[in-house]
């Protein structure tokens, strides 16, 4: 993912040019200079003292090292008058600035789940069920857009989401002001406009927006506007801002530099190496000419951090540490700096409750205000309950339908206005995913099928959807669906659907010789479905289509019967998912039972009845995690090819060692054990992917059909062992296996984009 990161830097930054900086203002006169802070036990007047500024450059994750700087600086009683920052120097400086004390700050950093923040989706928790249920089989992340017949791209990989709510939960209780100026430590935050190529010191506004902005890396972020600039992260521009804290009143710059050096040509052996020193010349190139702008009075601090780079969040701990023992080569300088007795900085941190007056909608989708307002619980002349609202809120995102849902709360004069923001994707309303499956026993059976998705929503501001579905491959499969909620939360739901699908199965047997058998299954379904959405986890739902179609069967060469069919069904089903992931999950149920009356209207000697039940659990323990898998169906009716109903067993999980769906019959009995032990990374890692070791034992079997017992017999069950080895790529999960039933049925097998629940 780092590689990924850097490429799409180096496009994005071509789009620059380098200019000069404009500051982001009003037509009003300029601001002056605001004093220094008073400070508790001075004694000579205000004006006396030199003004000091503080610059914290830019750097990703080496920029949390600025904490150890402002630490050692607040332990050696130096004061600070003006703050401005780049990118992560703008986090910390910002927070820093309107109140935060830097013990908190330093919590927040070593606490946060940094790759999480990276990612907009929601936990599964929070998503609806119709949101789940998409997610099986389409891993691949990302869509693709059309807007007025134009396909479009979102306008980075993460749209700041996440940010966007964490950065206003930690300003909530800090001073509010929308002039920078007017911040307990008047501060600056730089970012560029992409448009211009120009930087961009942003002094008043919305203090969380300047902030995400000076951090969007362009291509990876999305831009951020405010105003009439498109802004991405400043540190293309100017990446250490000294001129910009000067001309704020500063007679003295302390610089924390966290640039990193040029690697030597001996260093630059591949493609990566001379990407990463093409993006270091580009912040470097201004970083210096900033650096040399410095005097004799100035102090710069450059904390050693040799062989860390700009994605390792990981080690927080480490960049803090490093930062306060760089400050301790400048005790000299900084003595003639230090207050004589301790310095405490401004701090307007308000811990009491914030009483929220009233609450407005800032709602820039196709949703109704009603829709989104339902998923509010705060209640006016309240205090903020920011837990509840802030799950609020992720279930909201969880429907699907908003780029981004955020927050904020204006006090002022004890009356508190909560306002609620969203957005809709600019690249919709229609959206493409794209899927694809390989299942092989790196022999003579491989099936592979490929297939695509389009989604277009809302259709009305109930919140309504049309899905295609259209695969070819093994299995030829089209679908089309209308997904109407009936209510406000979108528990009730009203969907009338057309499927159709085209399915071959080829086993061995021996009731008809040592030929293989061929089955071929075509059918096409039109029905409507009624259902209630109780949680996210849960949905009832009943169903009735009508379905024709035609099995042929015969010899792998020649097919000789064909049986044309036509029926109709009812099916009432209940379904719950609590799964963490649907590709390697590490906790959560997944179960679903439906029963279903099949009736047809010319042969009613073909009626029948089925079972269907599935139970997937896992539990975790540290990196090793269990999963027991159960299923039983049922089909009371007509036995074998004179049935329109049956089911499979077969391949890898399914008793390994078989060939995929190699056991068919209308009934199966079949349990699994499954031990996973994560090798490598993180289950929930946005950047790396995990690498599992796993092991399964497997039993059951089919029945009911010419070529398995009729009845069941549990001393009849066929048993299975596999290992494994599994990863969570970003295009889906991949298995290299090898099954085990006897030796004349034993398989090694590659799996990828499939999961086994």
């Amino acid at each position: 993912m780092k590689h990924s990161l850097l490429i799409l830097l180096i496009i994005s930054v071509q789009l620059f040019s380098y200019a000069h900086a404009s500051e982001l203002q009003t037509p009003s006169t300029p601001v002056q200079p605001t004093p220094g802070p008073e400070v508790k036990g001075e004694k000579t007047p205000e004006h006396v003292r030199p003004k000091i500024g503080l610059v914290l450059a830019g750097g990703g994750a080496r920029g949390l090292a600025h904490i150890g700087v402002i630490k050692a600086l607040e332990a050696r009683h130096i004061p600070i008058d003006y703050i401005s920052g780049t990118s992560m120097g703008a986090l910390i400086g910002g927070l820093y600035a309107a109140g935060l004390p830097i013990k908190q700050i330093e919590h927040f950093v070593t606490h946060v789940d940094w790759e999480q923040t990276f990612n907009d989706d929601p936990k599964r928790y929070y998503q609806s069920f119709r949101r789940k249920q998409q997610q099986f089989g389409y891993y691949i992340k990302g869509e693709v857009g059309m807007h007025d017949w134009t396909f479009r791209l979102p306008n980075g990989l993460i749209q700041g989401q996440k940010q966007d709510v964490l950065l206003e939960s930690l300003l909530l209780n800090t001073a509010p002001s929308e002039n920078f100026d007017k911040l307990p430590i008047p501060f600056r935050a730089v970012a560029t406009d992409i448009a211009t190529g120009q930087s961009v010191v942003l002094k008043q506004g919305n203090l969380s927006q300047a902030l995400r902005a000076s951090m969007s890396v362009p291509g990876i972020f999305a831009p951020v506007k405010i105003g009439k600039h498109l802004l991405v992260d400043g540190g293309i521009t100017d990446n250490t801002p000294i001129d910009v804290v000067r001309k704020m009143g500063a007679d003295i710059v302390i610089v924390s530099d966290i640039h990193d050096e040029r690697a030597h040509r001996d260093k630059l052996k591949s493609f990566v190496d001379i990407t990463n020193q093409l993006i270091t010349g580009l912040t470097l190139n201004n970083s210096l000419q900033q650096l040399s702008t410095l005097t004799s009075k100035d102090v710069l601090i450059c904390p050693d951090l040799t062989g860390f780079t700009s994605t390792d969040f990981d080690k927080s701990i480490l960049f803090i540490e490093r930062g306060e023992q760089a400050v301790t080569k400048h005790d000299n300088a900084l003595r003639k700096l230090a207050l004589p007795e301790p310095y405490s900085p401004p701090n307007e941190h308000r811990s009491h409750s914030l009483l929220v007056k009233t609450i407005e909608l800032d709602n820039k989708t196709g949703i109704a205000n009603n829709v989104i307002l339902h998923y509010i619980h705060q209640k006016t002349e309240r205090p903020l309950d920011r837990t509840q609202l802030e799950t609020d809120l992720s279930y909201l995102y969880g429907l699907g339908f908003f780029k981004n849902v955020s927050y904020d709360f204006i006090n002022h004069e004890g009356q508190g206005k909560l306002v609620i923001h969203t957005s809709e994707p600019e690249w919709g309303p229609n959206f493409f995913k794209l899927k694809f499956n390989l299942a092989s026993n790196l022999g003579d059976d491989t099936q592979f099928n490929l297939g695509f998705k389009h989604t277009y929503q809302p259709v009305n501001d109930m919140g309504a959807e049309w899905k295609n579905e259209l695969q070819i491959g093994e299995i030829q499969h089209a679908r089309t669906e209308f997904y109407q909620p009936i209510t406000q939360g979108q528990r009730l739901y009203v969907k009338p659907f057309a499927d159709y699908q085209d399915e071959n199965y080829l086993y061995n047997n021996a009731s008809f010789g040592t030929f293989s058998i061929a089955l071929d299954k075509k059918r096409i379904q039109t029905g409507l479905e009624l259902g209630v959405n109780i949680t996210t986890n849960n949905r009832l739902f009943t169903q009735y289509y009508y379905e024709s179609g035609e099995l042929v069967i015969g010899h792998k060469t020649s097919k000789e019967i064909r049986d044309k069919y036509h029926q109709t069904a009812t099916t009432v089903g209940l379904a719950h998912d609590t799964l963490d992931h649907v590709a390697f999950p590490t906790s959560g149920t997944l179960l679903y039972y439906g029963f279903s009356g099949i009736s047809s209207k010319y042969e009613p000697s073909l009626e029948s009845h089925t079972d269907v039940f599935k139970l997937s659990s896992y539990r975790s323990f540290h990196r090793h995690t269990f999963n027991f898998y159960a299923e039983y169906t049922d089909m009371n009716g007509p036995i074998g090819f004179e049935s329109s109903q049956f089911y499979t067993l077969g391949g890898f999980q399914r008793l390994s060692g078989f060939r995929q769906n190699e056991l068919i019959g209308n009934q199966i009995v079949f349990a699994r054990l499954k031990y996973i032990y994560r090798l490598l990374g993180e289950s929930n890692s946005v950047f790396h992917f995990p690498l599992y070791l796993g092991a399964t034992m497997e039993a059951g079997n089919v029945f009911g059909s010419y070529t398995a017992p009729e009845k069941i017999d549990w001393d009849k069950t066929k048993q299975a062992v596999s290992v494994f080895l599994g990863m969570n790529t970003p295009l889906g999960p991949a298995y290299l296996a090898y099954g085990y039933h006897n030796p004349s049925k034993q398989s090694i097998y590659f799996y990828f984009g499939k999961s086994f629940d």
